[in-house]
């Protein structure tokens, strides 16, 4: 009878982690040709965006743009872990390439302890890293910084 309390009592602090109503936006790029970025966590739907900027120079020519090796596969780096295969090939020529995406079943998690924030969905998984002590500044494992805020 004891341990089904404790059992029941466990589930239900571990559901008090979950928080279903945040914001992460982007600061800085961090040397990547990330340009903007954001994830959003409401009513369990999260929504990743992600802003590549393929040419230093905004007034180039969108069809004169070539994309060398380095570039693509940093791209592919940039967009491995937010975006299925076919969602990292969008056919597009601007200087901006822009990649959207829903999750299901999302919630977000603080772990105070190691200094660490994550993100769920359905097949989804996130970590960020605490840049400040307080958590409201964070980094991906691309180098990428954000600001976090709950709702």
């Amino acid at each position: 009878m004891i341990l089904s309390t404790f059992s029941l009592s466990a589930c239900a602090s571990a559901d008090k982690d979950k928080i279903e109503n945040v914001v992460i936006v982007q600061v800085t790029n961090g040397g990547t040709l990330q340009n903007r970025g954001g994830y959003t966590i409401e009513n369990g739907t999260l929504a990743i965006f992600k802003e590549i900027q393929l040419s230093k120079n905004i007034n180039q020519d969108p069809s004169s743009l070539t994309t060398s090796d380095s570039e693509k596969e940093e791209i592919e780096k940039l967009l491995a872990n937010d975006f299925t295969e076919e969602d990292q090939h969008p056919e597009q020529t601007g200087l901006f390439q822009t990649y959207d995406r829903k999750i299901k079943k999302a919630y977000a998690q603080i772990d105070k302890e190691n200094k660490k924030t994550y993100l769920y969905g359905e097949h989804y998984k996130k970590e960020f890293t605490w840049v400040n002590d307080q958590g409201t500044r964070l980094m991906d494992s691309n180098k990428v910084e954000y600001s976090f805020s709950q709702k």
